[in-house]
């Protein structure tokens, strides 16, 4: 048994047990580091050159590369558009450029189109890495091409298995569900029965009299789960949301009705088409201004999955190199929270335009605040996040070393309704994000000679998955910025007069804003048409019908914000902390080992996040809820 460090460019990313090195081939660690190591990471030989993933990792072992129990990782960017690919069918395979980040649909068309057609409507794209499972016509369009694509950078097309007319049974009350492709997997049926109602996302499947969890969903086909009568048994699991819970189809009415509002919904597709408002012909100027109070069910709840309002926010790791741009803020992959309501909170009323202006030496803060990472109120603890809100310039900045620029930054909004949850009473964490941080936190390894920082590393995974932050408010609307970059001297200073921000805009940003909140749209395009001319000034929109913006005249995109169709998040506010939802005994334990970690040099660069700050925010939340159910006890009431 040996203990083999990985390391990723110089920093630690995981201590790993190993039977026997000599034997483990670089494909098998790979598997068995899991998210520890991105796609993208190349294995480095003990002279620092690479690994070939596809050419090599089968046959090279640990034992090989290792030195001194070392494997050294190097990180290496990931292709942007499009890369190349095989696609195999029978016997042959043929290679093809595509963004792997598109959907299998798109992909179908693509392959289609080929003389000859590399796919036919009687072919199926297999599941990654699962044998004989294949993706249905219908969930092409829920899934991108990376998840189709094997280790070896390849697609296999394989011919469309049978279908069966299969019945749902749980408890006394069945259902049949039509034409079932049988080479599907569980995993993907549930996705559809979930979807209409006949499963509840905490339910389970059981198959020869075991129960299947999600985990297992994925390997097991509807083929081989069904029985002689093409039955499948499902049985209540542990409720996520508590009793009475309920997941609403989307094009059936929910008014009263509890409902997960983050639930996954593919629209585009027979189940789910997308609601006429969203898919018709373009508003025109003499049409009614949308009101989110007008909205229908359906309407509503496709705004919110496509905005992906119920999803939690990631923020970017760290930038290590000065001048380096920072990545951008982005929604998690995998769901840590489900909502629990049956309507969201909405204030449409009494909403004006509003402006306001920072100023940062940091390029990923001001890339965060341009993705609407803004007025975070007592949520962020962010280096260049201030706690109690806005983007800062004091010394909290994310990378002090990098003063080569300063970035400036207006953003006028034009709010069209605020949507809120209560964060106590309405967010629930999902069981996959709690089994998560449990793994993380129990996370031990024969002779690990850091394993408190093991389980650090463990949670900051977690976290980068499930996301650190869950938006409980959200401005809908349009907004555009005015920004500007200034290089600074040697001497650390900025000529002032060079810079438009500090030569006279202001008032013109100032009547900017008025005529926005007024939509006076032949104001605003005189205005902006002004600053346009100033040649350091940039000028962009968020929301709005981008199409139709232009600097020189943002009059019709300032129009096309009365409908609900071009609504965009143009902030985010009163973010909580994901972890702040897990069990409290189970939170604890994650706190302990932030505030033993967090300002250790060997792991302070990997997350852009304080996490001493969040941790604190996680903590006090817990302690106030904890507050208000002691009262209960004490003096009676209804509990959380």
């Amino acid at each position: 048994m040996a203990l083999i460090d990985v390391r990723r460019d110089g920093q630690p990313i995981a201590a790993e047990a190993v039977d026997n090195p000599d034997n483990m081939t670089l494909s098998a660690f790979r598997e068995q580091l899991g998210a520890r190591m991105s796609l993208s990471d190349e294995f480095l030989s003990k002279g620092d050159s690479p690994i070939d993933r596809v050419l090599q990792e089968d046959e090279v072992k640990v034992g090989a590369i290792a030195q001194d129990d070392i494997v050294k990782v190097r990180a290496r960017p990931q292709p942007a558009g499009p890369v190349q690919i095989r696609v195999a069918k029978g016997g042959s395979s043929t290679p093809v450029q595509i963004d792997i980040e598109k959907c299998l649909s798109d992909f179908r068309k693509q392959l289609g189109s080929q003389s000859p057609p590399l796919i036919t409507d009687n072919e199926r794209f297999q599941e990654k890495d699962v044998a004989g499972s294949a993706f249905t016509l219908v969930s092409e369009q829920a899934f991108k091409v990376k998840d189709a694509t094997g280790k070896d950078q390849k697609i296999l097309v394989v011919p469309a298995s049978p279908k069966r007319d299969i019945t749902l049974q749980k408890g006394k009350s069945s259902q049949k569900f039509p034409e079932i492709e049988e080479s599907q997997s569980l995993l993907q049926f549930k996705q559809y029965v979930v979807a209409n109602g006949a499963m509840a996302p905490s339910d389970i499947f059981v198959v020869g009299g075991a129960d299947v969890k999600d985990e297992q969903a994925g390997t097991i086909t509807v083929g081989k789960a069904a029985d002689g009568d093409n039955k499948i048994v499902v049985k209540a699991g542990e409720a996520i949301l508590g009793p009475g819970t309920v997941t609403v189809n989307p094009s059936s009415p929910g008014k009263d009705l509890l409902r997960d509002w983050g639930q996954n919904i593919s629209y585009g597709s027979p189940e789910y088409p997308i609601p006429a408002k969203f898919s018709g012909k373009a508003p025109a100027k003499e049409d009614p201004e949308d009101k989110w109070s007008a909205l229908k069910d359906n309407e509503k709840q496709y705004v919110f999955a496509v905005r992906q309002l119920g999803r939690a926010i990631v923020f970017p790791k760290a930038v290590r190199d000065a001048g380096t741009s920072g990545a951008e803020l982005k929604k998690a992959d995998s769901k840590a929270v489900m909502i629990q309501v049956a309507e969201p909170g909405a204030k449409e009323q009494d909403l004006t335009a509003q402006s306001s202006f920072q100023m940062t030496y940091s390029q990923t803060v001001h890339d965060l605040r341009k993705r609407a990472a803004t007025n975070v109120s007592t949520s962020v603890g962010a280096k260049g996040i201030a706690v109690k809100g806005g983007f800062t310039t004091s010394n909290m900045e994310i990378n002090q070393s990098d003063r080569t620029n300063v970035y400036m930054s207006q953003l006028i909004y034009k709010p069209a309704v605020e949507l809120y949850f209560d964060e106590d009473k309405d967010v629930r964490a999902t069981d996959a994000f709690t089994n998560a941080i449990k793994a993380a936190v129990d996370q031990s390894a024969a002779g690990d000679p850091y394993p408190s920082r093991t389980r650090y590393y463990a949670i900051l995974s977690a976290l980068d998955k499930y996301g650190h932050f869950v938006p409980t408010r959200f401005m809908l609307g349009g907004a555009f910025i005015i920004e500007e970059v200034k290089a600074i001297d040697k001497t650390g200073k900025i000529d002032e007069q060079s810079t438009s921000f500090s030569a006279g805009i202001a008032a013109e940003i100032q009547g900017v804003t008025a005529a926005v909140e007024a939509g006076n749209t032949q104001e605003v395009k005189n205005l902006t048409s002004t600053l346009a001319t100033r040649q350091s000034i940039k000028i962009s929109a968020i929301g709005g019908d981008t199409g139709a913006f232009s600097s020189n005249d943002p009059g019709p995109w300032l129009q096309s914000i009365r409908y609900s169709r071009y609504w965009a998040v143009v902030t985010y506010s009163d973010l909580v902390p994901t972890i702040r939802y897990l069990p409290p005994d189970l939170l604890r334990q994650c706190l302990g080992l932030i505030g033993s970690h967090w300002a250790d040099p060997q792991t302070e660069e990997r997350t852009t996040l304080n996490m001493l700050e969040y941790a604190t925010i996680a903590e006090s939340k817990l302690l106030a809820s904890e507050k208000q159910s002691g009262a209960r006890e004490i003096y009676g009431g209804k509990a959380l």
